[in-house]
């Protein structure tokens, strides 16, 4: 039962999208609760900003999805999860 109520507890956590510096660039990472959303990534916020589905493998670990995104140190990157 606990490792079941384990698992139901990460489908009500907030959706909070959490990067950090990974060794081969960026990792993200956002709880099992955000399984309908898709990662989209825009180079610029200005209106009307373009947004574009994030192609790199997502995995789905126990706790969270995780992604692993290289770093291009020429262009920003802005990243949110979105509903599709």
């Amino acid at each position: 039962m606990l490792p079941a109520a384990d698992a139901l507890g990460h489908l009500a956590l907030p959706i909070i999208l959490r990067a950090q510096p990974a060794a081969t660039g960026l990792a993200l990472r956002w709880p099992l609760s955000g399984a309908g959303l898709a990662l989209m990534t825009a180079t610029n916020l200005t209106p009307p900003a373009r947004w574009w589905s994030v192609t790199n493998t997502v995995l789905d670990t126990e706790a969270a999805f995780d992604a692993a995104l290289p770093i291009d140190a020429g262009q920003g990157r802005f990243f949110q999860l979105r509903g599709e």
